[in-house]
C-alpha cells in the first residue's frame, strides 16, 4: 500500500482521534475530571509529538543541573521493559527491569532513585515511603499523563517537527493538539541546526501561540566522541574509515548526517525504536563488520542501545572495535545560564512551604 493511500485512509481515523483527545482534555481543563499534585515536587519532561524529541538528554541535563542540591528520583513509564508494575533500581536491575532509557539514567546517575511503573501515582507512593524520600522527582513524558498536575511541566517540539505544521496521529504525528501548549511553563525547541537566527526564534514563538508567562528556549544535539564498549578508548573518526552505526532510537537521520559529516563510508542498521537485541543481530553486523578493511573500520551504536548489546556474545575483534556515543543538549542564544537559573530558581519555590498556593510559576 503506498504512502498516499496510507493517508488517505487515516485520515478518518486521525478525525476520531482528534474528537477523542480533545473531549478527554476539555473534561480536565473544566475540572469535570479531577487532576492533582504528587504530594513529592514534580517536574515533567514531556512532549505532544510521537517519539524522538529529546526527553531523555533533557532528563538528564536537568538532574546534572539539581543532583547536588537536591535529592532526586527520576520516573519513566519503563516503556518496552520486561518486567511489570512498580520497579526500582539497585544492584540487580538492567534495560530488562526499567528499560532501555531508564537503565540509560541510572548508569549515568546511579546515586539517584530510579523508578518505573505505568501508573505514576502508584509509583511516587512508592516513592514517598522512602527513608529520606526524594525532594523532587523528574518525570519523563508525562504530558498526557492529566491525572497528575506536575509543579514544572516542560514541552518539548523537535525542530524538525514543529507541532503546527503537524496533524493528528495517525495521519501526523500529534498525540493532543498542536495548541496544547498552554500547559507548559517552558516549551523546548530541540535538535535544532546551528544556523537558526533570532528572526527564526521569534517566528516560531509567534506561529505556536505561546503566552507570556510561557519561557521559550532552543536546544541543540552535541554528540560526545565515541568511546570504546569494552576497551574505553575514544575514537577519532577519519574520512577514510568505514563505519557500521546501529541505531534502534527513533529518529536517527541527525546522526547519520553527523557522522557522514566526518566519514565517507557509512553502513547503517537500523532497528524499530527501543529494539531488543538478539544473537541473530550480533550475528548481522559481525558479517558486514567482517567485510571491512582491519584496522579502518568501526562499529558505533547509541547509548540507549549500549545497555542491551554489551550483554550479548560477540566476537574479539567485533568486542575490540564496538563504540557508543552519546549525547548532550547544548542550549541556543547563550540563553544557557538564564535556563539554569530558572530550573534552579523554581525548583526552590516547589521544595518551599508556598508550592501548592503557587500558579504559572515562571
Amino acid at each position: 500500500m503506498n504512502n498516499t493511500i496510507q493517508k488517505v485512509l487515516s485520515y478518518p481515523v486521525s478525525l476520531i482521534y482528534q474528537i477523542a483527545t480533545q473531549l478527554r482534555n476539555k473534561l480536565y481543563d473544566l475540572n469535570i475530571i479531577k487532576n492533582s499534585y504528587a504530594d513529592i515536587p514534580t517536574i515533567s519532561i514531556g512532549n505532544i509529538t510521537v517519539g524522538g524529541t529529546g526527553k531523555t538528554p533533557h532528563a538528564e541535563y536537568i538532574i546534572s543541573l539539581l543532583k547536588d542540591k537536591y535529592k532526586l528520583a527520576y520516573l519513566s513509564r519503563g516503556y518496552k521493559r520486561k518486567s511489570i508494575g512498580y520497579q526500582e533500581s539497585g544492584k540487580q536491575c538492567s534495560a530488562t527491569t526499567l528499560g532501555d532509557e531508564a537503565f540509560q539514567v541510572h548508569k549515568k546517575f546511579p546515586e539517584i532513585t530510579i523508578a518505573v511503573d505505568t501508573d505514576r501515582f502508584r509509583a511516587i507512593s512508592h516513592l514517598s515511603a522512602k527513608d529520606p524520600k526524594p525532594d523532587i522527582i523528574v518525570l519523563d513524558d508525562c504530558y498526557q499523563y492529566r491525572k497528575l498536575h506536575p509543579d514544572i511541566n516542560i514541552l518539548l517540539i523537535d525542530y524538525n517537527r514543529l507541532t503546527y505544521l503537524d496533524n493528528y496521529l495517525p495521519y501526523g504525528e500529534l498525540r493532543e493538539s498542536k495548541h496544547n501548549t498552554d500547559r507548559a511553563n517552558i516549551v523546548i525547541i530541540t535538535k535544532c541546526p546551528k544556523s537558526i537566527n533570532p528572526a527564526d526564534k521569534l517566528s516560531i514563538r509567534t506561529q505556536l501561540g505561546l503566552l507570556a508567562y510561557q519561557s521559550l528556549y532552543f536546544t541543540c544535539i552535541n554528540y560526545r566522541k565515541p568511546k570504546g564498549v569494552f576497551t574505553g578508548q575514544t575514537l577519532d573518526i577519519t574520512p577514510d574509515m568505514e563505519l557500521i552505526v546501529v541505531s534502534g532510537i527513533s529518529q536517527p537521520q541527525h546522526l547519520y548526517n553527523y557522522l557522514r559529516e566526518q566519514c565517507h563510508t557509512i553502513n547503517t542498521i537500523t532497528y524499530e525504536d527501543h529494539h531488543t537485541y538478539t544473537q541473530q543481530d550480533i550475528k548481522k553486523i559481525n558479517g558486514i563488520f567482517e567485510k571491512m578493511e582491519d584496522g579502518k573500520r568501526a562499529i558505533i551504536i547509541t547509548e540507549k542501545d549500549l545497555s542491551k548489546i554489551e550483554q550479548l556474545n560477540m566476537p574479539e575483534n567485533m568486542k575490540n572495535n564496538l563504540y557508543s556515543i552519546g549525547i548532550e543538549v547544548d542550549f541556543m542564544f547563550n540563553d544557557k545560564d538564564n535556563f539554569d537559573k530558572k530550573i534552579d530558581f523554581l525548583s526552590g519555590i516547589i521544595t518551599s512551604s508556598k508550592r501548592f498556593n503557587t500558579i504559572n510559576i515562571m
